[in-house]
């Protein structure tokens, strides 16, 4: 049997002259004086339909980073220089706008997205997709060139300049490229709806006990424009899937589309043979009732905290709401049975799907349980594990955790603090807490690894822990992991929590490891992991190695007793 062939390939630039007459160009620049060069750092080729007023175009504006200077300005162009232009970027050419002697920009390294000739259509309700839109631009057709390597915008400025050069930038450009690296040397070709600026959709309540609703469209047009040509597909959508899908020949800009029934979802998309996608929208509802709950502000109540340790005093106030009631703005009509039970039923296990994408537990009384969970997140690790607690002190938690990693490889770090080793030395029953009789502790500590401190330096803790945790697990030295301890030598340590680095995650842990599961705690895995992976790096380096401390303290003591 022959196979069909359909072709799915639209070529929307063939229609660009008749859609659009004119463009502004906007350009972000960093120029080296000391080798007299300019780099593109964010470029935007924006074409206006025809009949569209164009924004005046701007004087370039600057700022200095000592050796660099970033510019920034628009250009009113052409649609067909605009084009022009951005076609010779996809070359790897850029050269400066309306200058007698253009100069090249140097471009980063650049890879299209989508392939050329097609565009892309943002949905209309996610325009943050794209941060660089504006309002008007209603589903936008757009064509990405986007930087592959780092080494372009890595190369450009120091740490200290790099900040001052994007927060510019961001002030200017209005969106922040923290948010959006993958920007930073990018350039893009914004092609707005040609035909219509927007789509109007609202529903129609029922009318009659059948419950029958309806949607109204009302698009509204460019001028000169028309809808003939233009394709209509409308989504019936129900919790269980989608009842039904058809395509309309568009003849007026209003439409009324009649369902049937009442309506759970609906979405609608627009395309046309030549241009391809002109609108689409992710499923929406309708708003049938707006609740309000009215209450009025009342008398103020101040609150003070005495300290009388300290002899002072705090206090701030809380104004009183009193609710007086409530009104409904529109059907207060209830569901049906049926999708009333299936919407709750999908919500719940919506909630419970999240709650395990991030890894979320509740502990209580369940020491095995909570052991095997970390230990689970530990076992995989590939490259480092860093146990951030305050109160991780014991040889136990050593063996129970430090090597649970399936590679032997895997470098485990462990930052306690100076409180945890001071409490347990209290739990020891050493009632005397001069530092003399806390350092007898520590040199207990230390006998336990079955070695004589005279036998290493501050380098070589880690060498010893690698040994002590062969010889108490019969492990080999090729089986055995690397384990990095350091202080947080603070009176109270600077991290309250309890963090559990393995790799690129992170996770939160309420209870220390020492006690893990006896007492309700909590565990969940962050779900931006970055700012908190750095957080713990610039902890990890701002604390000292154990053995460090431990002769720090004896050093003191030894000043003291020849004070005295």
């Amino acid at each position: 049997m022959p196979i069909s062939k359909v072709n799915m390939v639209v070529d929307p630039q063939k229609n660009m002259e008749r859609d659009y007459d004119q463009a502004l160009i906007h350009l972000a620049w960093n120029w080296d004086k000391s080798v007299s060069e300019g780099f593109l750092i964010f470029g935007m080729v924006e074409l206006f339909p025809k009949g569209i007023a164009l924004p005046s175009e701007t004087a370039p504006i600057y700022e200095n980073l000592g050796n660099y200077s970033i510019g920034l300005q628009r250009f009113q162009v052409s649609a067909d220089e605009a084009i022009k232009w951005y076609k010779d970027c996809r070359q790897g050419l850029a050269l400066e706008l309306k200058c007698n002697n253009p100069r090249k920009y140097k471009l980063a390294s650049l890879s299209e997205e989508p392939a050329w000739p097609n565009l892309t259509t943002v949905i209309e309700s996610d325009l943050q997709t794209v941060p660089f839109l504006a309002d008007w631009h209603c589903c936008p057709r757009l064509h990405h060139l986007i930087p592959i390597q780092d080494e372009f915008t890595n190369s450009l400025w120091n740490p200290k300049q790099k900040d001052k050069a994007l927060k510019w930038l961001s002030d200017h450009l209005f969106f922040n490229f923290k948010d959006y690296p993958e920007l930073l040397g990018s350039i893009h070709l914004i092609a707005p709806n040609p035909i219509f600026r927007d789509v109007d959709i609202k529903g129609i309540p029922s009318q009659n006990k059948e419950n029958f609703e309806s949607a109204l469209l009302n698009f509204y047009l460019w001028p000169s424009q028309t809808v003939k040509n233009l394709k209509l597909t409308v989504r019936d959508i129900r919790p269980t899937g989608a009842v039904n899908i058809r395509t309309f020949d568009l003849s007026s800009p209003k439409l009324k589309i009649d369902f049937g029934h009442e309506i759970y979802k609906m979405d609608i998309s627009v395309t046309c043979p030549h241009r391809g996608v002109l609108f689409w929208d992710k499923p929406m509802t309708f708003i049938r009732s707006i609740r309000s709950n009215i209450s009025i502000r009342g008398a103020t109540r101040k609150i003070i905290l005495e300290d009388e340790n300290k002899g002072s005093s705090a206090e701030y106030e809380t104004d009183l709401i009193h609710p007086v009631g409530s009104s409904t703005i529109g059907s207060n009509q209830p569901l049906p049975p049926a999708l009333k039970v299936i919407i709750a039923s999908q919500k719940m296990r919506q909630r419970r799907s999240e709650a395990t994408r991030l890894d979320q537990h509740l502990f209580r009384d369940q020491t095995n349980e909570a052991e095997g969970f970390v230990k689970g997140i530990i076992r995989p690790a590939k490259k480092r594990v860093l146990i951030v607690d305050p109160y991780f002190t014991t040889l136990h938690e050593l063996i129970r955790f430090g090597l649970a990693p399936h590679d032997p490889s895997v470098l485990v770090q462990i930052l306690t603090s100076a409180k945890g080793f001071k409490l347990l030395a209290h739990e020891q029953h050493i009632q005397d807490s001069s530092s003399e009789n806390q350092n007898r502790y520590f040199k207990r500590l230390l006998n336990l690894l079955r070695l004589s401190k005279d036998k290493f330096g501050p380098k070589e803790f880690a060498k010893i822990f690698d040994q002590f945790c062969r010889e108490f697990s019969g492990q080999t030295r090729a089986e055995t992991n690397k384990i990095a301890i350091k202080v947080m030598t603070g009176k109270k340590p600077d991290a309250h929590d309890r963090f559990l680095a393995v790799d690129n995650q992170v996770w939160l842990i309420g209870s220390s490891l020492n006690k893990l599961g006896r007492r309700l705690t909590a565990a969940i895995r962050f779900p931006d992991p970055g700012p908190v992976r750095n957080t713990l790096e610039t902890l990890w380096k701002e604390s000292e190695e154990l053995q460090k401390w431990i002769e720090g303290g004896e050093r003191a003591d030894g000043e003291t007793k020849q004070m005295d």
